[in-house]
C-alpha cells in the first residue's frame, strides 16, 4: 500500500534534497512526536536512492523502524544491526541491504571498523538530541565524510549545554507542535493543573533538571500519589493513560496506588525484562490496563495512538523531556478528539515546564480542562495588551510606598471624543495630577489629563491616602484633628483654617 506524504513531510523532503543539491553535508529536521518522522526520512531515502544507515538509540526502536521501511518499500532489502545480528553487508536471506537499521549500542567500535567509511550515502540519526554522546559521535564521524547526515528530532535542544551543530546551525526544516495541532495532524490538548502540598526546594538541580534520586524521595509519597489517583478519577476516569514518574520505585508505587483505588494499572521500566515489558504493553493496548506507570521507557519511540491522557507525575524543568512525554498522547486515533494532560503543581524555586508554558503561555498555568491553544491565545493577547498599556503608561509613582492605591491610573478605556481633547494638557491639570503624589511620564493631552484626574479621584475615594504626620500635628494644635482623616480632607481643613486667619 502506497503511503501518501502529508504537505509538511513533502516540504521536509524537498528542503533536504535542495540542501544536498547545494552541497550541504548535514541537516536537521524538527518535527513533533506523532508527525511521522520515520515515514518522512524513509521517503527521502527512497528518492535519493542511496544506501542508508538509520541509527536509533534503543534496541526496541529497531523493530519499529524496520516495520515502517517495509511498509513503504516492501521490496527493499533491510539489514539490522542489533545484539547478535550484524547485517550491514548481507541480510538474513543473503541480499545486499539498501537500508540498514542499527542500534547505537550494537554498532560499537569493533563492528564499526569492519564497515567501509563510504558504505552509506545517507546516515540518519533518529532522536538526534542524543547525538552529542560520544557513542553517536564516533559513528557519525566514521561515515560523515562520505554521506549526507540527517538528524531528526521532536526536541532538538539540550539542557546540558552540549551542541548539535554537527547538523547545522539551524534546522533544514521545522514543523512546530502548535502548528501540527492546528493543522489537525495531532489531536487537541486539554489540561488540568492540580496543586499538591509538596515542596521541591530541597531537591538538587543538575543540568537543567532535578536529580532523579532526590526527586523520587520527595515526590514519591502516599499523600502525593493519592492526589494523582484522585485527579485521574475526577478528571479522566476510564481513559487509557500513561504516567511519567521520577524513578522505577516511583513507577511501582504509583501503579500500586492506582490499583488500591481500583484502577487497573501496572508499571514498566527500562530495567524490566523485555518480554515482561512487552506482555504488559500488550495488556495496555488491549485495554486490560487503564493506567500505565513508567520510568525511562515510554518517553521516546513508544507508539500507541489510543492513549487518551498523560499524567505528569514527575515535575521537570526539561522542555525536551516534557514535550516527548505529552507527545505520547497526541497521535490521531478513531474517535479520539483530544488528549488530557494532568499537570501536578509542586512548590519550587525553579522554573518548571507545564502544558500551557510549552505552547507559549506567558502566565497561565491551568486550562481547567479547556482547549490549551485557546487558553494560550487568550493569555498571550492579555499579555500583549498589558505590555502595550505599560509601554504607554503616562503616570508613575513619585514615592510608591506612601500610597494605598492598588496601581497608578492609566488610560485603559479612554477614547477621544471631543475636538478640545487633543490639545495639550494645561499646567493646572498637571499640577493637580502631581498633587496625588504622581509624576508625569510623557506629554498628555487635555482629554487624557481629564480622564486620569477622574480616575485618580475615584482611587482617592476608594483608597484614601492617610493624612501626613505633619498635617496631623498641625490640626491637633488647632483642635481640628479627627481620627481617620485622609490627606485630602486634612488639606481642605488646613486651607479653611488659614483662610480665616
Amino acid at each position: 500500500m502506497r503511503i501518501e506524504l502529508r504537505p509538511y513531510q513533502v516540504a521536509a523532503v524537498r528542503a533536504t534534497l535542495g540542501a544536498i543539491d547545494q552541497g550541504q553535508r548535514a541537516g536537521l529536521w524538527a518535527m513533533p512526536t506523532g508527525c511521522g518522522k520515520t515515514v518522512t526520512f524513509t521517503a527521502l531515502a527512497g528518492q535519493l536512492r542511496r544506501r542508508t544507515l538509520v541509527l536509533v538509540h534503543r534496541d526496541e526502536l529497531v523493530r519499529q523502524t524496520v516495520a515502517t521501511v517495509k511498509k513503504m518499500f516492501p521490496a527493499a532489502p533491510v539489514g539490522v544491526i542489533k545484539a547478535e545480528r550484524n547485517e550491514w553487508n548481507r541480510t538474513s536471506d543473503g541480499q545486499v541491504p539498501s537500508v540498514v537499521v542499527a542500534s547505537v549500542q550494537s554498532l560499537h567500535a569493533r563492528r564499526l571498523k569492519e564497515i567501509p567509511r563510504d558504505r552509506f550515502g545517507l546516515v540518519i540519526a533518529d532522536e538526534a538530541h542524543h547525538a552529542a554522546a560520544p557513542t553517536w559521535g564516533a559513528i557519525l564521524d566514521h561515515f560523515g565524510p562520505h554521506a549526507f547526515t540527517l538528524g531528526v528530532s521532536a526536541t532538538p535542544f539540550r539542557t546540558d549545554g552540549k551542541s548539535l551543530e554537527r547538523f547545522g546551525r539551524e534546522p533544514l526544516y521545522t514543523y512546530g507542535l502548535r502548528q501540527a495541532i492546528k493543522d489537525k495532524w495531532l489531536v487537541r490538548l486539554r489540561q488540568y493543573a492540580v496543586e499538591t502540598r509538596t515542596t521541591l526546594d530541597g531537591v538538587a538541580w543538575r543540568a537543567g533538571d532535578f536529580a532523579d534520586g532526590e526527586l523520587s524521595r520527595t515526590v514519591n509519597t502516599p499523600e502525593r500519589n493519592r492526589i494523582i489517583t484522585d485527579a485521574y478519577q475526577k478528571r479522566t476516569a476510564g481513559c487509557r493513560a500513561i504516567a511519567f514518574t521520577a524513578d522505577v520505585q516511583h513507577a511501582i508505587d504509583l501503579a500500586e496506588a492506582f490499583q488500591a483505588a481500583r484502577v487497573p494499572s501496572a508499571a514498566v521500566s527500562g530495567v524490566m525484562p523485555l518480554e515482561e515489558r512487552r506482555a504488559i504493553l500488550g495488556r495496555f493496548a488491549a485495554g486490560e490496563i487503564r493506567v500505565l506507570s513508567n520510568c525511562q521507557v515510554l518517553g521516546e519511540g513508544f507508539d500507541d495512538p489510543g492513549i487518551e491522557s498523560v499524567i505528569m507525575a514527575r515535575p521537570t524543568g526539561s522542555r525536551g523531556f516534557y514535550q516527548q512525554a505529552i507527545g505520547r498522547g497526541l497521535r490521531l486515533a478513531p474517535g479520539k478528539e483530544a488528549c488530557i494532560v494532568l499537570d501536578f503543581v509542586d512548590a519550587s524555586r525553579h522554573k518548571l515546564v507545564n502544558t500551557l508554558d510549552l505552547l507559549g503561555a506567558t502566565e497561565a498555568v491551568d486550562a481547567q480542562g479547556r482547549d490549551v491553544l485557546e487558553v494560550v491565545d487568550e493569555d498571550r493577547q492579555r499579555a500583549e495588551a498589558e505590555a502595550r498599556i505599560a509601554s504607554q503608561r503616562p503616570l508613575r509613582w513619585r514615592v510608591r510606598a506612601v500610597s494605598p492605591w492598588p496601581d497608578v491610573p492609566d488610560l485603559r478605556g479612554y477614547t477621544e471624543r471631543m475636538p478640545w481633547e487633543s490639545a495639550s494638557a494645561t499646567d493646572k491639570q498637571l499640577r493637580y495630577l502631581k498633587s496625588f503624589g504622581l509624576e508625569i511620564g510623557r506629554n498628555l493631552t487635555k482629554g487624557e489629563a481629564c480622564y486620569l484626574i477622574n480616575r485618580a479621584l475615584e482611587y482617592d475615594a476608594a483608597y484614601p491616602t492617610p493624612a501626613t504626620s505633619k498635617q496631623r500635628w498641625r490640626l491637633q494644635q488647632e483642635g481640628l484633628w479627627k481620627n481617620g482623616l485622609s490627606k485630602r480632607e486634612a488639606t481642605q481643613l488646613l486651607a479653611q483654617f488659614f483662610s480665616r486667619c
